[in-house]
């Protein structure tokens, strides 16, 4: 149970942030006149989408894994 329940938390973040990032990039490429988002790198999108998608698996982990959620770890 742990393992699949581990495993659906990595595809749900890698989704999450696979998506995140492309609806990023689709905006800066659809706002080039943004003052906001001119001269931002996709870089910028990368390190969002991918602290976005470590999120949702910490807490697809803790849902999984009861003994994750323990203040030692």
């Amino acid at each position: 149970m742990i393992v699949v329940g581990t495993a659906i938390a990595w595809i749900l973040a890698w989704e999450c942030a696979h998506r995140l990032f492309s609806h990023l990039d689709e905006f800066r490429a659809s706002a080039t006149e943004s003052p906001i988002l001119r001269g931002k790198a996709p870089t910028d999108f990368f390190i969002i989408a991918s602290v976005v998608g470590g999120m949702v698996a910490l807490v697809g982990i803790s849902l999984a894994t009861p003994v994750f959620r323990t203040i030692n770890n």
